[in-house]
């Protein structure tokens, strides 16, 4: 097994710029067969669906306790018995929740149908998922992050393009439920086959489990208030103002992050890096400023040209009454994704790279508070909209002081955080041409 961590650190850089092209391909054929399926959908639709997977988080915030840290930050002489005490966290996971959802199932059988046969294939969807996460770490941490780019993006390519069939047959929410759990499933067999070999689920490594305390408090405190920041604000606007309205917003909050798909490589990139250089703190600031510098050259543009654009392509998608209001929510959940793509793969940089999750924990604290204690009044008042400038307003503003927190722990200043990433930048463009 130690062959899984063999992997040059110079590879690093090819793969670098190998997964901007693929990624960047595939956000956008995702992005137009997702906007499409919007045509034959109606709010409630999504609504369905984001209070539901809100349940599947719940359950998987219950048995989380910072396992995938724990696994990136094992050395290679104890990863193969780490992987396996991974693989049985992960199957107790997959078994209780499912075991969970299909209690409610046998037991609200006359309810809803559509509701019903939705739950019956995100419950498949989540026991693939958590079956399929420790191959996938195991490929992220042995650098073969040009075989996930590919593997990931014509999988959900064929898993959109099946939703877009289905909801054309009138299915509905059923059709996005059966695009989640066709997504999960193949990503699970491909994840798989790419690692060759099957990891027995065990419980055994003590050092793993040292880890496991390590990193599993800080980890499940900010999984709790991480529920509050990203999965509960459907569940509540569907609550207080419906479901159109949560769909509304789901769809939007999809829309205005789907371009940010992208903010995940550079969190893989970085996760190979920390698992060569663990205690290399001037290699790891160097690669952190590198791939924070690209992440904004490649992000950002993209980002605003869909805000500039909006007018234009949601009063041809969104032409059903039951669509008004659309735009002001996606303009404020456009600003939420900007200040989340700097947020998201940063706070598991600092975890996972530096070894300092309390700091991820603080933040997701703010965040829950403000969520909280504004959420329930800004949606009264404003449904969708109140709900997405509250939301928009609270990631900005920790976003901000969590970069400023950064800045004081690396000991950098923004121009010199400019300076270090576009030099940095600039070597590995070099080398990268220099490789073809």
């Amino acid at each position: 097994m130690s062959s899984f961590i063999k992997k040059s650190f110079s590879q690093a850089v090819f793969d670098f710029f190998a997964l901007l092209s693929s990624h960047a391909l595939g956000t956008f054929f995702n992005i137009g067969i997702n906007l499409s399926v919007t045509k034959f959908l109606v709010p409630a639709d999504y609504g369905i669906i984001a209070t539901l997977l809100f349940l599947f988080s719940l359950g998987g915030w219950l048995f989380d306790w910072g396992a995938e840290q724990a696994l990136l930050a094992t050395d290679e002489n104890n990863f193969y018995n780490a992987c396996q005490t991974h693989a049985g966290l992960r199957s107790v996971t997959a078994l209780t929740v499912a075991a969970a959802a299909m209690f409610y199932i046998l037991t609200f059988s006359s309810s809803n149908k559509t509701i019903l046969n939705s739950l019956e294939l995100l419950c498949l969807g989540f026991v693939c998922e958590k079956l399929a996460s420790t191959y996938k770490i195991i490929l992220e941490k042995t650098g073969k992050l040009k075989t996930l780019a590919l593997l990931e993006f014509s999988i959900s390519s064929v898993s959109a393009v099946a939703v877009l069939i289905l909801a054309i047959q009138g299915f509905g929410a059923v059709a996005l439920a059966a695009g989640n759990f066709l997504q999960r499933g193949l990503l699970l067999v491909g994840y798989a086959w790419r690692v060759g070999k099957f990891i027995t689920p065990v419980f055994k490594p003590k050092k793993f489990y040292s880890l496991l305390q390590t990193f599993g408090i800080a980890n499940f405190i900010a999984a709790s208030f991480g529920l509050v920041i990203y999965d509960f604000m459907p569940f509540l606007i569907g609550r207080i103002a419906g479901l159109t309205q949560a769909g509304l917003y789901a769809r939007a909050f999809s829309i205005a992050t789907m371009p940010l798909i992208a903010s995940a490589i550079f969190g893989r990139i970085f996760n190979t890096v920390c698992a060569q250089n663990l205690f290399n703190f001037t290699e790891l600031s160097r690669w952190f400023c590198l791939l924070q510098v690209s992440k904004g050259l490649l992000i950002i543009p993209g980002q605003l040209f869909l805000l500039a654009t909006s007018p234009w392509w949601s009063a041809i998608l969104f032409t059903e009454s039951q669509w008004q209001g659309f735009l002001p929510v996606y303009t404020a959940l456009a600003l939420y994704g900007l200040a989340r793509a700097f947020y998201d793969d940063v706070t598991c940089s600092i975890s996972i790279g530096f070894k300092n999750p309390w700091v991820f924990t603080f933040a997701q604290a703010l965040h829950a508070l403000l969520i909280l204690t504004l959420a329930p009044v800004a949606i009264a008042y404003g449904n969708a909209l109140g709900g997405a400038a509250c939301m928009a307003a609270s990631m900005l503003l920790v976003a901000l002081l969590f970069w400023r927190k950064i800045f004081h722990f690396l000991g950098l200043e923004t121009r010199s955080f400019l300076r270090l990433g576009s030099s940095t930048l600039y070597k590995t463009f070099t080398k990268f041409i220099a490789q073809k």
